[in-house]
């Protein structure tokens, strides 16, 4: 192939790291390259050793998702071509020299730069790689960060055996897949936790925002139990390992353990009093709902929780700030039996 955008995408070739704004040249080859690979003008074989170089630097910390994407709307012969492109990088991957991170995580990366891909292109350590390395956050910003944004591009025409290779995987990370809710691993999922009915409220209940619009289920299952614990990362109203405030599938898992009165009663209403003192690294909405639903903490005691924290402070106002009150009463309305 000859011409102006071919000879404009060598110097890309030769140093495949993520396009830098920065550095013009470089970022400009990358646009001439990504030009041929939508139109479909780069032979597979050429394709397929571009991939592999681009394999080699996925390392970088400026790796993010987005840098490499080619869009989505290809023609459909140019995406069949990268498709099969990316079939026969990712299966000349084990006979590559090893970089700077695991085979498995260049794979999940190189299916978050070109794919979608079928599960069956994978091996069973790259998608339980995929699987395991989701974390609460990332799970609300699935678009940033590698695991979740490959769990969206790859496709599972097989859900039993997808169930087969996640019986391994923490129980936390099972539950952080449920809540990006895709209907073939939510398949999978189900048949490793049984097929329980308290498996799939909980499933439902953990794809809610917080404060949640369903109601609260009780876990049946040992194993979803023992992934809340660790999802909860700590008491309500406390900071997590991961940042100062919990994710929402933190905050439902803190929720549904004091509705079933995991944690000490008299802890969680001293977090939930001191829920929005100054000070604090976060608003503890969690801890004030944990308070309202905690089967040991009375009607009166969840009277007096909302006196105090709806009381005037000494500057005349309650709850600091708008959004926190608005949520405040979202959350008193909804678990408090008291009339607001």
């Amino acid at each position: 192939m000859t011409g102006l955008p071919d000879s404009a995408a060598e110097l890309f070739r030769r140093d495949p790291r993520p396009p830098n704004e920065i550095e013009r040249r470089r970022s400009a080859s990358y646009e001439a390259w990504r030009q041929l690979v939508v139109a479909g003008r780069i032979a597979h074989e050429q394709l397929v050793a571009d991939l592999v170089g681009i394999s080699r630097c996925v390392h970088s910390p400026d790796a993010y998702a987005f840098r490499y994407a080619i869009p989505e709307d290809l023609p459909n012969v140019s995406r069949n071509r990268l498709a099969a492109a990316l079939r026969d990088t990712l299966a000349r991957l084990p006979t590559e020299s090893a970089g700077k991170i695991p085979l498995e995580e260049v794979a999940i990366r190189l299916v978050v730069f070109f794919g979608p891909v079928p599960m069956e292109w994978l091996s069973d350590s790259a998608i339980r790689a995929a699987f395991s390395g989701l974390r609460p956050r990332d799970v609300e910003f699935r678009e940033y960060a590698y695991y979740p944004a490959a769990l969206d591009k790859i496709t599972v025409a097989d859900p039993q055996r997808l169930s087969l290779l996640l019986y391994d995987v923490a129980d936390a990370q099972l539950l952080c897949a449920a809540r990006l809710a895709q209907p073939a691993h939510l398949t999978a999922l189900h048949a490793v936790f049984g097929h329980t009915a308290g498996a799939r409220a909980v499933f439902s209940y953990l794809a809610c925002d917080f404060p949640p619009a369903l109601d609260i289920p009780a876990p049946d299952n040992p194993r979803i139990l023992a992934g809340l614990i660790t999802l909860a990362d700590g008491m309500p109203g406390d900071a997590v390992s991961h940042g100062l405030f919990p994710s929402p599938i933190t905050k439902l898992a803190r929720l549904c353990l004091a509705s079933i009165g995991h944690y000490p009663p008299t802890a969680v209403l001293d977090a939930a009093r001191g829920a929005y003192d100054v000070g604090r690294s976060y608003c503890a909405h969690d801890a004030v709902a944990c308070a309202l639903v905690h089967p040991e903490i009375s009607v009166t005691e969840r009277a007096d929780l909302i006196r105090h924290l709806a009381a005037a402070d000494p500057y005349g106002r309650a709850v600091r700030r708008w959004r926190a009150r608005k949520k405040f009463w979202r959350i008193a309305r909804r678990y408090s039996s008291i009339a607001c």
